[in-house]
């Protein structure tokens, strides 16, 4: 590579050459601590399995001890959790509180429109 005023063919296909191998590297590379974005995917759905299996309608828990529990016990990747209580909070399944230290698993209140008709807000 050279820095130069005038740009030649060859300083062209370099950056091509460049930018298709970076590109590519980066589709194709591993996601955060190591795992690719299909093996975060599976452990996503994992956890999200299991905090909602352990963590009960209208229970709460500390974020350090889903921290001990999946990431130190079960030895999935604390981005995967991260993620997990992301997606968890983005479809209302839980709430934060204190910081973000505190989880809590809540139900979505259903509206009542007519004495027959419940609609739950999506």
């Amino acid at each position: 590579m050279t820095l130069s005023p005038i740009v030649h063919e060859h300083h062209v296909n370099e950056a091509i050459r460049l930018f298709k191998t970076s590109t590519m590297d980066a589709a194709t590379a591993s996601g955060a601590e190591g795992i690719s974005r299909g093996e975060l995917n599976e452990e996503v759905q994992a956890i999200e399995k299991e905090i909602r299996k352990r963590l009960p309608i209208g229970w709460s828990t500390s974020y350090q001890a889903l921290v001990k529990e999946f990431v130190q016990g079960q030895s999935y990747t604390q981005h995967a959790l991260d993620r997990t209580l992301y997606v968890l909070e983005k479809r209302e399944v839980i709430r934060f509180s204190n910081q973000k230290k505190v989880i809590h698993r809540y139900a979505l209140r259903p509206i009542m429109l007519k004495e027959d008709q419940i609609i739950l807000p999506s």
